[in-house]
């Protein structure tokens, strides 16, 4: 890579990264902030666990229906246009959480937040791969995909706060948690419309150089990959991939135990402390999710540093179970630091999985492609929570 490339590279670290990093963060809070609403809310509304889990698992069922043609109509309409409208619909439904009344109105707003958000992630990721040198994609989308886990150390002391508001202006915390974390998508998704652009020649704070830098650098590592024999260049190639499917499926066991810990966790916290007040159960909310950034953080790096995917999935897997089975027998109490463990691990996971997505997917094949497995993945988002 030369100097020129290196250049318009750490300008995309700096200004492009970081937004969607936020957007990420905010997307994160507004599908899972249910799990810190829910003591209080199912009190007040009579949800038993099982509502619950259906309502806070079905958002997963329409984004993973509508994850492919969500994320083709962006190719379509630009990553700019189409996040923001991403945005603005999942805000304004996030928002409407906070009037429901019944089981039924909760269901459906938690599923029309998943028709909302859907092909959200994959866009995003196949964005940052068009902006990426290879080598640097695992630390890039550790970064990136770190934003999850920074969501719920964000989240969790900050909607104890907004728990305590219970009564202000006649409104349950419980509501105020709700209206408040949907404001930030409005407001970035106006930021995403006004500052994003769609490719590098949309790019003013590029040199002439940096840019024809950095478009060469990127058409050069796409032309690898495509002439590489398992390469994928179509759609429908793609959908017939063994290998999408089977890594779709990896996804999907991660996220299971992604957000079975990111869903429930919270709630079991509060009945294992039940002394702690709103505040503090918030910030002891917050360690899974401290330890998750900085899985996410530590294996994107590692597996960059030593060019190795497999072993970087393979051994946070088998550490997860372990702490998982050790935490199943202990309990939340006595077994919280192994949940810590393996929340550092599964969340750990994502980075590595989807750096290695861009080594065989190009061309049309990656919107459809990265579609797939993030849909494949996200029904265990699904079935997770409602197992539970």
């Amino acid at each position: 890579m030369n100097a020129a490339a290196a250049r318009g590279f750490a300008k995309v670290e700096r200004r492009i990264v970081p937004l969607l990093f936020f957007v990420y963060i905010t997307s994160y809070l507004d599908r899972v902030n249910v799990a810190f609403a829910a003591p209080t809310m199912s009190k007040d509304l009579g949800f038993t666990p099982s509502i619950y889990g259906l309502a806070a698992g079905i958002f997963f069922l329409s984004y993973a229906a509508l994850e492919i043609p969500s994320n083709l109509l962006s190719l379509r309409f630009g990553v700019r246009l189409w996040l923001t409208r991403i945005m603005i619909t999942w805000g304004v439904l996030a928002m409407l959480t906070g009037f429901v009344n019944n089981s039924t109105q909760f269901i459906v707003v938690r599923f029309m937040l998943g028709v909302a958000e859907a092909g959200a992630f994959p866009m995003i990721m196949l964005y940052l791969t068009s902006w990426t040198p290879r080598k640097h994609r695992g630390r890039i989308f550790g970064f990136f995909i770190a934003s999850v886990a920074v969501a719920g150390v964000i989240g969790s002391p900050l909607s104890g706060v907004l728990l305590t508001l219970d009564g202000v202006f006649g409104l349950e915390g419980w509501r105020w948690l709700f209206l408040a974390e949907g404001v930030p998508a409005l407001l970035l998704g106006v930021i995403v419309f006004r500052t994003l652009p769609n490719k590098a020649a949309d790019a003013k704070w590029f040199t002439k150089e940096e840019r024809e830098a950095v478009e060469e650098q990127l058409q050069r590592e796409a032309a690898d990959v495509a002439n590489h024999s398992l390469s994928l260049t179509e759609v429908r190639h793609a959908l017939k991939s063994l290998r999408v499917w089977a890594m779709g499926g990896l996804a999907f066991f991660e996220l299971v135990g992604l957000y079975s810990i990111s869903l429930w966790v919270p709630i079991f916290v509060h009945d294992a402390f039940p002394n702690l007040s709103q505040i503090n159960l918030g910030l002891l909310n917050a360690i899974p999710f401290i330890a998750g950034a900085l899985g996410m953080i530590f294996l994107g790096i590692s597996s960059d540093r030593f060019q190795e995917r497999k072993w970087h999935l393979v051994i946070p897997m088998l550490i997860a179970v372990t702490a998982l089975l050790t935490a199943a027998n202990l309990g939340v109490k006595a077994g919280f630091w192994f949940i810590v463990l393996a929340s550092a691990a599964i969340y750990g996971l994502s980075p590595v999985l989807w750096s290695m997505a861009p080594e065989f997917m190009v061309g049309p094949a990656a919107a459809g492609g990265y579609a797939l497995l993030n849909s494949v993945g996200a029904i265990g988002g699904f079935m997770g929570p409602y197992s539970i």
